[in-house]
């Protein structure tokens, strides 16, 4: 953990590992670089930081980011992205079975 975190507790830092280490949070979902450590907090996604700058460049409106490390977490916006999170692979993994099952019924 970096130590510059602004984590207030030792829960909330093994939350917030707990969803940096969730499948698909090793990569930015937008370019795939390695080992993002902002998120997307409307997508429910990890992203990078060169990445971070593209979403608030976008508005709030649009997309909300927030860093891993440099910014407050509270333990119930962590477990509020990782439900999010958790959701997000669920359609992700029924769409593509979904699609793979209506096409193999043809």
């Amino acid at each position: 953990m970096c130590p510059q975190s602004r984590l207030s507790s030792q829960s909330e830092a093994m939350a917030l590992q707990s969803v940096r280490n969730m499948r698909g949070n090793t990569r930015c979902v937008d370019c795939e670089a390695q080992n993002p450590d902002w998120a997307s907090l409307n997508l429910g996604a990890l992203i990078c930081i060169e990445c971070s700058g593209i979403h608030r460049n976008l508005g709030t409106h649009l997309s909300r980011v927030r860093s891993l490390d440099l910014d407050e977490w509270p333990l119930e916006l962590i477990k509020f992205q990782k439900c999010y999170i958790q959701i997000t692979v669920l359609c992700i993994v029924y769409n593509v079975e979904n699609n793979v099952n209506n096409f193999n019924s043809k």
